[in-house]
């Protein structure tokens, strides 16, 4: 059986990595670098909200299941 390669999580993660690269190459001049640092930090922050929203729904859902048992 194959491995399941989630290939879209593998470019977006490639995608971060070469953001970060180019917003410390000293060969990009202020504005290159600044845009892709705060490209980095735009899916910082909004992963950052998604995961406080599914940790809230995930506790909801536990207190919920407490209630019903």
């Amino acid at each position: 059986m194959s491995e399941h390669r989630d290939h879209d999580l593998e470019s977006v993660l490639a995608r971060l990595q070469t953001w970060s690269q180019e917003a410390t190459n000293f060969r990009n001049d202020g504005w290159i670098a600044e845009g892709n640092r705060k490209r980095v930090e735009a899916v910082a922050l909004r992963s950052a909200e998604l995961l406080k929203e599914l940790n809230k729904n995930t506790e909801t859902r536990a207190k919920h299941e407490e209630k019903v048992v």
